[in-house]
């Protein structure tokens, strides 16, 4: 059977799901602890509650766990559409910096940065299951600023995005502060000005 198939509707559901946060928030507790090449599946099993057997049916390895956590804490049901570019991008950057002024997140951001210079395999889910989302997230907002004349058809979007979650990543993962709210707003309306071709005036 596949390590990834759904779990079986009736009474078994709210176990599994409640399992899953347990196993989640004991990743994230022992990586903030004692970083990630430290910790084992055999203490997130004791830490959780669960089995180590228990925790390979749903995650195949350490690398897809430590996804399907910052899958959890990054959540997005939806992209915001408030009318304008600029109220667009400070909807989703409020979103991130709500997110890393959690406790956990910090620690878990940091720990994965590290890790990820030295383990490729994780670097590259990392890329596929959390940034590419997050990127296409920002893509849409672009493509709604398009529809309605806010930005040019060929604004260069990624480097606009790059500027917003890379200065909020850095502040967070490398120098271990806290989101700059009023930081974050001056540089989107930046961005906005950038995407309306209006920098240079």
């Amino acid at each position: 059977m596949s390590e990834r198939a759904a779990p079986r509707s009736g009474r078994g559901r709210p176990r599994t799901e409640g399992t899953r946060d347990r196993v989640i928030a004991a990743l994230i507790a022992l990586v903030a602890e004692q970083g990630y090449a430290r910790t084992s599946m055999d203490e997130i099993a004791e830490r959780a509650g669960v089995s180590k057997a228990t925790i390979y049916r749903r995650w195949p390895s350490k690398e897809a766990l430590m996804i399907e956590a910052h899958q959890a804490m990054l959540d997005e049901s939806d992209v915001p559409n408030t009318g304008s570019l600029e109220g667009d991008l400070n909807a989703l950057v409020d979103r991130m910096a709500d997110k890393m002024e959690e406790e956990s997140l910090p620690g878990l951001m940091q720990a994965s940065v590290g890790e990820m210079l030295a383990n490729a395999d994780l670097a590259e889910a990392f890329r596929e299951n959390v940034i590419r989302p997050r990127l296409n997230f920002m893509h849409q907002v672009f493509l709604h600023a398009i529809e309605r004349g806010e930005a040019a058809p060929d604004v260069d979007w990624r480097s606009l995005a790059f500027a917003l979650i890379g200065s909020n990543v850095f502040r967070v993962a490398f120098l271990g502060e806290a989101p700059d709210r009023a930081a974050n707003r001056r540089l989107v309306a930046l961005v906005a000005r950038e995407a309306r071709g209006e920098a240079e005036r």
